[in-house]
């Protein structure tokens, strides 16, 4: 790659990141590696799946099931997870605008 094309490059991706709503997903990202509440609900969400699948076919299926949909409920409901689905939708968006504009390049 010559370094015109580098630099240009660099340039727009620097503009890219300085939009609010990757700077919004980037921040997000990182809240939910780190805060504590959110990752113990996803550690909490992979246990109850594990235990619903051990439970097939045994009297605690029910209960487990039970158990399983409402934390996925909490889990799918946490305002992190809303929120990264709709910054990713419109980041996604974002990038197919710019790879129609390359692709004829």
């Amino acid at each position: 790659m010559n370094n015109e094309l580098k630099k240009i490059i660099d340039e727009y991706l620097l503009e890219f990141k300085s939009l609010p709503v990757v700077k919004n997903y980037l921040s997000l990202k990182q809240k939910m590696v780190s805060d504590v509440f959110y990752l113990n609900l996803k550690e909490e969400l992979k246990n109850a799946q594990k235990e619903l699948a051990l439970s097939i076919g045994k009297d605690s299926y029910s209960k487990n099931k039970i158990k399983y949909e409402s934390i996925k409920n909490q889990f799918d409901n946490h305002p992190y997870n809303i929120n990264y689905q709709i910054f990713n939708d419109e980041i996604n968006h974002l990038l197919k605008e710019i790879e129609s504009l390359i692709k004829p390049l």
